[in-house]
């Protein structure tokens, strides 16, 4: 947990101008200047002691939460000064009390698993671990606050502490605990990357798997370990030995995660006013709640997905969503519908767009199951330009106790955050973590900037997701460029029911000419410049026998449609933001798609809309859209930003009809695999993992995304018959 700055300065000028025995009554200020501007923590202490000691009257409760409010700022304020007193100082006045077996097991050379909760001094705990005269690791995720962070880190590297975070691989843990080494973290905190559920005071409780895992493994000493306040200034650390792994080697994880449990709420009752978490620690049942069954896979064992009234409650955080159209809205929309229909009760929680446009009943597909996804719209939802394109942004001064209070409102099963390390919305979640969080990655590109600039607290906010998803490698692949463990990949979907080949042309969508379709904003990275400037070859190649349909806007669209040629514009028909009942229809008048996108495309939803349509593709070589449109098989690929290629490419498929209803037929066979009912499907089951604290399964029904790179993008290398291709 941390302090707010201001508060993290009065503890720190205490600790290096005041004597230890002030140290209670500084505390006390600055615990009462937290609570009265941040209630929420004192709030979440008193739930907690609530579930912890049920028969407690509410202002005994309430008197323990404020004990451990001055219970962190006096924690706070002798780590400061110890950090300012040195190693050698620190071990003058701290004590290590050690059970004899577990003493004579660690001299043995076995590795010690040291389990701490957020009682009186955790940080002080973990520096009198070198003592052991052992390499020691401790497993922490990044401090939120700089200034924090940089001095318990200088202070672990004077005392000799390796320090990694929830993220790294566990294979060097295993090293070092099988070298004899030591392994420390927090059982009670939000850092470690996997949980596994657990009863904790007759609730359920998600802890680290890590613990368990590790001793298991390795035959480690599994220990619990508290460092205890004695006189002012000095400390006794007392350890000991869980499952009787002092004395042998216990190789069964879920006997040794119940002795973590075990120990956590004996530790936690016997010192109640010490307990410095500040975040809802238990799930949200009042009483003990019924293990959820984990959810049942084609071909695997295991009970069915709760329904009905016995569904998961799910909240979809994403700051695009209808009415703003563009890929994200169209994956969380069909998305939060399917999973409405497989009888789960679904929330979507998102801005209020300040501009769209258009109507809301204009961006309606009108999806079955979407009547029953209820919509929370908090601050307001604004366009910002980002990477060549606009992106959705929600601010508000209130929007962090807006979300707040409908966290503690509604009390989700789980919480599945889209761009999930992007502000506001997304990372204000993940802050809170309200739920067990899904975090699905929808990005592609180089890499980031800002993953790098921010690197630290944002592995902060990845390390809090019980499930990372990515919907495409090429998505999967700029995430791990920064961060670890690598998401799973669950593509995104496409309703092959709303989008197939015998939909109704609208009215003037077509004219007999050779038609070409874009869809998309017409923002800069999208690529319509590209295909505007391959058109007049097009159209001279085709002998004016040739018409583009543009379907898409943005705020660019008057200087787009201003600096066309005039010679061109009778063949090119801006239909603008058609509504979504009318898109299938606008691919059906088409005779070929084009997705000229020039970068950052993870995965191209539109590609898969004109696969289900049963037309050919021609796109950009992108990782993105290689993976769903196979060259040659789907689709023609061209080198992005190459007019003249993607011009060489459409006339030569103009030519060859034979081709290109052979990469119509593939395409609507591939986009099958696709369809939303399927993803949703193991989305589902990963939900299940999720819940469960297993490990999640890449869902076996889900189609591959892996393709080969063509040296020639797909393209054709010249024409064919002369023959167009109708639909």
């Amino acid at each position: 947990m941390t302090a707010p700055p201001w508060t993290l300065a009065l503890l720190a000028g205490a600790a290096g101008a005041l004597p230890p025995a002030a140290d209670d009554a500084v505390a006390g200020v600055a615990a009462h200047l937290t609570r009265r501007l941040r209630p929420e923590r004192e709030r979440a202490a008193r739930e907690n002691l609530s579930r912890l000691f049920p028969e407690l009257e509410p202002r005994a409760v309430e008197a323990l939460a404020r004990r451990a409010g001055a219970a962190y700022a006096r924690f706070v304020i002798e780590y400061l000064r110890a950090l300012r007193a040195g190693p050698e100082r620190l071990a003058e006045r701290t004590r290590l009390r050690v059970e004899p077996a577990l003493a004579e097991a660690v001299a043995g050379g076995r590795g010690l698993v040291v389990c701490a909760a957020h009682i009186g001094n955790w940080e002080m705990g973990a520096l009198v671990l070198p003592r052991f005269g052992r390499p020691v690791t401790v497993v922490a995720r990044a401090q939120f606050l700089p200034a924090w962070r940089d001095r318990v880190r200088e202070a672990k590297r004077s005392a000799r502490i390796r320090v990694v975070g929830p993220e790294e691989p566990a294979i060097a843990l295993y090293r070092t605990l099988a070298r004899g080494g030591i392994v420390a973290l927090l059982v009670d905190g939000t850092g470690f990357a996997r949980g596994r559920p657990a009863r904790l005071a007759g609730h359920d409780v998600v802890l680290p798997a890590g613990p368990a895992g590790l001793a298991a493994r390795t035959g480690a000493v599994l220990a619990g370990a508290l460092c205890r306040r004695g006189a002012p200034g000095r400390f006794a650390v007392e350890m000991e030995a869980l499952a009787g792994t002092a004395q042998r080697a216990v190789r069964d994880p879920d006997a040794l995660h119940g002795a973590v449990a075990a120990w956590l709420e004996r530790t936690l009752r016997a010192h109640p006013g010490e307990w410095c978490i500040f975040r809802r620690f238990f799930g949200p049942a009042a009483t003990a709640a019924p293990e959820r069954p984990a959810v049942r896979r084609p071909g695997r064992a295991g009970a069915a997905p709760r329904r009905g009234a016995d569904g998961m409650k799910i909240a979809i955080v994403s700051q695009a969503y209808y009415p703003r159209f563009g890929g994200v809205s169209e994956h969380v929309g069909h998305c939060a519908a399917a999973l409405a229909r497989r009888g789960h009760d679904v929330t979507v929680v998102t801005g209020r767009p300040l501009h769209v446009g258009h109507s809301p009943a204009h961006a309606d597909p009108s999806l079955p199951g979407l009547d029953r996804v209820r919509v929370v719209r908090l601050g307001t939802g604004l366009l910002v330009p980002f990477q060549g394109a606009f992106v959705d942004l929600v601010v508000s001064a209130s929007l962090s106790a807006e979300l707040d209070e409908l966290w503690r409102r509604e009390r989700f099963d789980l919480v599945h955050v889209h761009q999930p390390l992007t502000p506001s919305l997304p990372l204000l979640t993940s802050f809170r973590r309200p739920a067990p969080l899904v975090g699905t990655f929808h990005a592609a590109g180089e890499r980031s900037r800002l993953f790098r600039a921010f690197r630290e607290p944002l592995a902060w906010h990845y390390a809090r997701f019980d499930l990372r998803l990515a919907v495409s490698p090429a998505a999967q692949r700029f995430v791990t460029a920064e961060f670890a463990p690598a998401p799973l990949v669950v593509p995104n979907g496409v309703d092959t029911r709303r989008f197939h080949p015998g939909v109704p042309v609208p009215v003037g969508a077509r004219d007999g000419r050779f038609t070409v379709l874009f869809v998309g904003r017409l923002d800069p990275r999208k690529g319509l410049g590209v295909l505007l400037a391959a058109w007049p070859r097009v159209v001279r190649e085709l002998a004016g026998e040739a018409r583009l349909n543009v379907v898409g806007s943005s705020a660019l669209a008057p200087l787009v449609r201003a600096w066309l040629p005039a010679e061109l514009r009778r063949t090119v028909h801006f239909a603008g933001a058609v509504a979504a009942r009318d898109l299938p229809g606008w691919y059906a008048a088409a005779d070929v798609f084009c997705s000229p996108a020039t970068r950052n495309e993870s995965f191209g939803i539109v590609l898969l809309e004109a696969m289900a349509t049963g037309k050919p593709v021609v796109c950009s070589d992108l990782p993105g859209y290689r993976a769903v449109c196979r060259p040659r098989v789907e689709g023609l690929l061209a080198p992005p930003g190459d007019a003249e290629a993607l011009a060489a490419t459409l006339t030569a498929l103009a030519r060859d009809a034979q081709l290109a209803r052979r990469l119509g037929r593939a395409g609507r066979e591939r986009a099958e695999a696709f369809d939303w009912s399927h993803v949703a499907a193991g989305l589902e089951s990963l939900y299940g993992d999720a819940l469960a604290g297993r490990d999640p399964r890449p869902p076996a029904e889900l189609p591959s995304l892996e393709a080969d790179r063509l040296p020639a993008g797909g393209a054709l290398p010249g024409a064919a018959p002369a023959e167009r291709p109708r639909p």
